[in-house]
């Protein structure tokens, strides 16, 4: 088993921030599923920050072929990172994104330029 020191302390200091966050910042609110004001404000919420502060998401994964009736068959792999901010401007939100991420061999690891499809054989540069 490979055991990833940089993930273990992202999630170590995920779990310590729900640990230490005050008992408010998980109170129950009146929430109205037939109000666009609720849902912008949930979606804000689920996604982000209201208060206009940064936020940074990093992640990686695996992307995969698929065909009907067949396994999924991994390409490569990619990591990225995500700036997001919700700006409140009165009762709305403007949400800023940007994102970034590259492609990376699955054995390897390193920076890939170009991958050959298992189902075509073709070789091919991954696009975002």
């Amino acid at each position: 088993m490979f055991f990833d020191r940089r993930k273990f302390f992202i999630v170590l200091g995920g779990a310590a921030s729900f640990v230490a966050a005050p008992p408010t910042a998980f109170s129950r609110e009146e929430f109205d599923p037939d109000s666009p004001q609720d849902n912008l404000t949930g979606f804000a919420r689920v996604m982000g920050d209201t208060s206009g502060e940064p936020m940074w998401m990093i992640g990686g994964g695996r992307i995969y072929a698929l065909r009907e009736g067949r396994m999924p068959l991994p390409l490569f792999g990619v990591q990225g990172a995500r700036y997001l901010r919700f700006a409140p401007e009165g009762d709305q939100f403007r949400m800023h994104v940007r994102d970034w991420a590259y492609f990376t061999d699955l054995d390897s690891g390193e920076l890939l330029t170009r991958y050959e499809n298992p189902y075509t054989g073709e070789t091919n540069k991954p696009e975002p």
